[in-house]
Parts: structure tokens; sequence; C-alpha cells
């Protein structure tokens, strides 16, 4: 990803009273020094004039929204004397597309290309933290020098812009999945453990039911076979109940007489019935005759009331009621004798009946015995007959009858089947997740080492860019050497970023606090300064043609003032880079590109002084930056 720096325009930002436009799009790559002077307050010579204001903490307060000197984003940026309210908007280009970020105070705002947003999609724009900008594209005087800063923050400045704790998280990740799979599997083993309980079980029970079964069958065999013996049995004896009866009825009855006496004992019921008819009415004459006659003579003698309803009656009618009954007495008279004759007649035909039976019995004893004889045999064929036929059915029955236990064994049978099958598959899936886990857990080692791995290339470019600037600062023939974190045994991180001076001739380390501030000490706190940009930006994928560098010369010799510009000469040369030298002092300008002026006054604040520039020896144009 390219990235260009085209335009900063700066509004009431800080000593920024109106509004100053740096435009940067026509600067070519070189070194450029940027100068100040404090004419609202000469005594502090270059001091407070805003050269950084311009050229870092504006730019890094519009991409991230923090300032170096307070995390607070209030009266750390605004100016009281401005007429508006505080803005700063930067203008790049990204792989050649134009961009602009711009973030407001007093109302606030953040806004990129003129759409309102939040601070995580200028990050997704220009994935840089603060802390890895002022390392980068602006190396500042206020953060602590990279050699100065304790293991844990050299650390998460290399874990943050390499964005290696994705590593970590990848290794959690795994962990998590090494969790799961050990849960998985712990639950698998106990299912399974369930499983073989549960098919064991199954096994005896199906034992017991094959037992049952086996018993079954012999005790319905020997019932079939008893069944069919008494079937035999009973089908003999009914073929000689029936062998029997035919004897019987082989010798033959007088069919004629037998048949004359049930008829004559049927006539013989006939006549009983109708002489019991026949006295029954003889009974209701006498008694109808008897009613008669008592009513009659209620109306012998005279009477003035009726003697059955006790109504006054004059005498006729006493008269015609008595010659009424009298006919009604003749009338039941004469039905009376007709019923004395016929039940005399009803008796006498029953006593000559009785007789005639009494004489065919005697002439028929023989043959009745015969009769009985058979009769007997008759009914011994009949129910061996049906004795037969009981057994046979019941034969059939049995015959038929179903084994409870088979269906049980055959119910056992499919479920130990189907345990066997989840049986299988358990163990297929206990195999898997063993597999799992142990995958898992390499990768949880895997992707730690992975971000060490990444941390030793990254401290190896490092290593390598520190000691060809540190050759370039006039610190020949030596050498610096780091060593990074380490996991320990229990999967943690130590954090042991060291860094070792070699001086020349040396094959110990020495630490850096033994050197002067002025001399090897801040040659090397530039070399690796300059080193870790490089190394920062190569791995955030990230290339600028644009560099701040702001207050390097402090604790610098002569000498030392003189190879730390020609190694920044050099830089933006090897780098196509627009480097902007911030500083209090007063540098030759034969180093430089150009000169930019950042003057302060009472009335107008901060601004760029177009008309102060300075012409290099070379006979360059001098550099301008547009000022509103």
């Amino acid at each position: 990803m390219n990235f260009s720096l085209q335009r900063i325009r700066v509004k009431g930002f800080r000593g920024v009273r109106g509004q100053v436009t740096l435009d940067f799009s026509s600067v070519l790559p070189g070194l450029y020094f940027v100068r100040g002077e404090n004419r609202e307050s000469p005594r502090y010579g270059s001091n407070s004039a805003g050269k950084s204001t311009f050229f870092s903490e504006s730019l890094i307060w519009a991409l991230t929204g923090e300032v170096s000197k307070s995390r607070r984003t209030g009266s750390a940026v605004e100016n009281r004397g401005a007429a508006s309210g505080t803005e700063v908007s930067v203008e790049f280009l990204l792989d050649g597309d134009r961009h602009v970020v711009s973030r407001t105070r007093s109302p606030n705002g953040l806004f990129v290309d003129g759409r309102q947003c939040e601070q995580r999609d200028v990050e997704k724009l220009l994935p840089m933290t603060e802390a890895v900008l002022r390392k980068t594209i602006v190396i500042d005087q206020f953060g602590e020098p990279f050699l100065r800063l304790r293991p844990e923050a050299k650390s998460q400045m290399f874990t943050d812009t390499l964005d290696l704790d994705k590593w970590l998280r990848a290794a959690d990740s795994a962990s998590e999945a090494a969790d799961a799979a050990a849960k998985k599997l712990q639950s698998s083993k106990s299912a399974q453990e369930g499983c073989a309980r549960a098919l064991a079980e199954a096994r005896d029970q199906y034992e017991q039911a094959r037992d049952l079964e086996e018993k079954f069958e012999v005790e319905l065999e020997a019932k079939i076979a008893a069944a069919k013996a008494a079937l035999k049995n009973a089908r003999r004896a009914a073929n000689d109940c029936r062998l029997a009866l035919d004897v019987a009825r082989s010798h033959g009855t007088d069919t004629d007489g037998v048949l004359a006496l049930n008829d004559e004992k049927s006539k013989l019921r006939r006549l009983q019935v109708s002489a019991r008819s026949a006295s029954a009415d003889l009974l209701t004459a006498t008694r109808e005759l008897t009613s008669l006659n008592k009513r009659l003579s209620l109306y012998s003698g005279d009477a003035s009331t009726c003697p059955e309803c006790g109504q006054l009656v004059n005498e006729e009618h006493v008269r015609n009621k008595h010659a009424e009954l009298k006919k009604d007495v003749a009338t039941a008279k004469a039905n009376l004798a007709d019923a004395a004759g016929a039940s005399e007649d009803a008796s006498e035909a029953v006593s000559k009946s009785e007789k005639k039976i009494e004489k065919l019995e005697q002439g028929q004893k023989a043959a009745l015995e015969l009769l009985a004889v058979i009769a007997a045999a008759a009914e011994k064929s009949i129910a061996a007959d049906r004795e037969s036929n009981r057994l046979s059915q019941e034969l059939d029955k049995l015959a038929d009858q179903d084994n409870p236990h088979k269906r049980q064994c055959d119910g056992l049978e499919t479920r130990i089947k189907k345990l066997r099958a989840e049986q299988k598959q358990l163990k297929v899936a206990c195999d898997q997740l063993e597999a799992d886990a142990e995958v898992a857990k390499f990768w949880v080692r895997g992707f730690r080492e992975i971000r060490l791995e990444q941390i030793d290339a990254a401290l190896l470019e490092l290593e390598v860019a520190s000691n060809r600037h540190a050759e370039a600062l006039g610190l020949e023939d030596w050498r610096i050497a780091f060593a990074t974190e380490r996991e320990t045994k229990k999967g943690t991180i130590t954090h042991g970023f060291t860094a070792s001076i070699y001086p020349p001739g040396e094959d110990d380390a020495i630490s850096l606090d033994t050197y002067s501030g002025g001399g090897e000490a801040n040659r090397w706190q530039h070399a690796v300064t300059f080193a870790l940009s490089e190394v920062l930006l190569s791995r955030a994928g990230l290339v600028t043609d644009f560099e701040v560098v702001d207050e390097p010369t402090t604790h610098l010799s002569p000498e030392g003032i003189d190879d730390l510009l020609s190694c920044l000469s050099d830089r933006a040369r090897e780098l196509n880079r627009r480097i902007f030298l911030i500083d209090h002092s007063s540098l030759s300008y034969g180093s430089f590109d150009g000169v930019i002026s950042v003057v302060k006054t009472k009335d107008r604040g901060s601004y760029i002084d177009d008309d102060g520039g300075v012409l290099p020896p070379s006979g360059r144009e001098r550099v301008t930056l547009d000022a509103a």
C-alpha cells in the first residue's frame, strides 16, 4: 500500500488561529529543514513557534484523535483565540486513490471523504496506531526512544504493527477447539461405556430369553404329543361307540308297536287336557246356577225397593226381573247338565286310553329296553365324537400357538444389532475426536511458534537495518543484536526483548547506559529508530514518501549532527522520500534540499512564512508551502 501525503489544512489548532494549508503535492523527494521563529516570545527563540504543530501533531490528531502531551482532545488542541472551531484535514493518496480525513472540535466530528464516520473506519483505511505513526511516518521528540522502552512496550509495538496477536487468538481458538474436542471426547467415551453396558445387559437378556424359548418349545412339543395321543384314543373310542350303536341297531325293533304306543301316549295327553277343561266348565256352570238361584230368591216376595241396588221400584219391575231370572236359571241348569255329561265323557275317554297304553307297554317292554340300549349307545357315540372334535381343536391351537419368548429374542437381537452399530459409530467418533484434539493441540503450539518466528524475522530485519544505519551515523564496526520474547513451559509469554551493543573488537555486550548521551548512545538511538521505521512500515505493508523527524539533534555533537544530516539525506535519496527535519538549532542549510520557516506572532499565531525561506547553497529553488 503506497501512502503519499498531499496536503494538511490546519484551522484553529493549537497555535494556529486562522487557517493554514500545507501543500506537499509539488515537493520533490529530499531532505527539508523546518526551522521556527517565535516572534511572540523572542526569548524562546525557535521553540513554541508551531513547527511540530504543523508537521506532526496536526497529522497525528487528524488520523488518530490523539496528541503527544495529552490523551484528552479538548484544550490540548483548541486555540482559544480562533474565530471558529478547530479542524484539521489530511489529504493523501493510497495506491493512487485520493482520500481526505477531517477531524473537528467544537463541534466534534470525524469524516472520511466527506462521510461522517468513526475511528475504526479510519483505521480500516490506514491501519496504523498512534504509537506506530510516531515511530514510522512521524518520528517525534516526545515519545520514548525505542531502545529506552520497557520490554513489554517493545513487544507491544511489534504486536500491534504486525498484528501478531492474531496468532495468539488463533492459538486460543485452537485451545478452545482442543478443549471442546476433549469435552466431546469425554462425552462420547461416557456414551461408549453406557452403550457397552447396555450391550452386555441385552446379551444377558437374550441368553435368558433363548433358554425360555427353548424350554417353551420342548414343553409345547410335549403338549402336542400328548394331545395327539389323546386325540388318537378319542377317535378310537368314538369309532368303538359307532360300532356298538350299529350292533344295537342291527338287532331290530317292533317299530309299529312302538309307534302305536307313542301315538296313544300323545292321544292320552290331549284327552287329559280335554278332561281338565270339561271339569273346569262343569265347575263354572255349577257356580253360575248357584248365583242365579240366590238372586231369584231375592225377588220372591213383594218389595218396594230393588234388592240389588236399593232404589225404589214398582211391582211390575219386580215381576219382570223375577221372570227374567227364572229363564236364566233354566238355561243354567241345561248348561250344567251338558257340562256334567262332557266331563263324564272326557273322564271315561282318559280311562280307556290309560288302559290301552298299559296294554301296549306290556306288549312292547323288550322293544323299549332295546331302544334304551340304542339311545345310550347313540349318546355315548355323540359324546365320543364331541371329545374327539374338542381334542382336534385343542391340537390345532397348540400347533398354531406362537412362542412369546421368540418375539422377545427377535426384539433383543434387533437391539443388539443397533447397539453394536452405535458402539461402532461412537468408536469412530472417539477416534476422530482424539485426532481433532491432537491436531488442535499441535496448532496451539504451532500458532505460538509462528508468532515467535514472525517476531524473530522482524527483529532480524531490525538488526540488519540498525547496523546499516549505525555505520551511516559514524558507528563503524559496531554491532547491535536483539533477543525477543519466548514462551514458557506453562504456555505463557516471557518478555525478554533486549538489545545488546557490541563495540568494535569486543565479544561481550555492553549496556547502552554506559555510553554518553551525545555520543554513541544517541547515535544508536537514531540508528534503531530509523531502522524500526523501515521494519514497521514494511511489516505493515505501507510504503510512504513522507517522513517527519522532530528534534533529532538533541545531545548530538557537531560531528554527530553532520553524520545525522548526511544519513538522512542518503535516506531520502535511497527511499525516494520527502523527509522534513524539525529542529530548533541553527543547522547548516547546505545539507538540505529546502527550508520551511514557521513563524509565530501575537496577531496571527503560527503560520508558514513564505518570505522567510532560505535558498540552499546548491541554487535549487526554495520550498514554499501555501499559507492562508
